[in-house]
This record gives structure tokens, C-alpha cells and sequence, in this order.
């Protein structure tokens, strides 16, 4: 599955040739919540109103950078955590 596209195995439905295939959601800029499936006579919902498909985008790019934020967070607690652990040492020590 390329980058940028989402499916799910409870998103299922039969193609036009009757076969049981997966939907899949688009989340690349140009095509942002844009639904399909994989057929050999592929059907796709209409496109999404141009600015619904860059707010959507836009979403995923902040969701995607309070992400990389957390992390970043998460990195930082640890080591201040562990400043504070040597710190305590000293005192202890005293």
C-alpha cells in the first residue's frame, strides 16, 4: 500500500465483478478522505469539495506534528526525570 492511503479490513465491500474487495481512503493533498476500492472495474465516490479536502488535509498535518511534539515531550521528561533521580542522589549522599 503506497503512502497516503488508509484501509481497513472492516471496510469491505463486493466490486461490480461481485468480488469481495477492501475500501480504501486517499489522504494525499489532492485527494484528501477521497474513498475506492480495487477492482478490476473501479468505482470511486465523487471528489471532495476543494476545501474540505484541504481542511482535511490540514488536520492531518497538525495531527501529525502534535505527534512529533509528544515524542519530543516524551523525550524530554525522561530526561529530566533522570536530572532529577542524580540531583537527589547528591542529596541523599550529603
Amino acid at each position: 500500500m503506497s503512502q497516503g492511503l488508509s484501509a481497513s479490513s472492516r471496510s469491505m465491500m463486493n466490486c461490480q465483478s461481485g468480488i469481495t474487495t477492501r475500501i480504501f481512503t486517499d489522504f494525499t493533498p489532492t485527494n484528501v478522505g477521497r474513498r475506492f476500492y480495487n477492482c478490476s472495474k473501479p468505482n470511486v465516490d465523487d471528489p471532495l469539495h476543494l476545501r474540505v479536502a484541504n481542511f482535511i488535509h490540514d488536520l492531518k498535518k497538525e495531527n501529525d506534528n502534535l505527534h512529533s511534539e509528544k515524542k519530543a515531550l516524551e523525550t524530554r521528561m525522561v530526561i529530566l526525570k533522570s536530572i532529577c533521580h542524580m540531583i537527589l542522589k547528591k542529596i541523599v549522599n550529603r
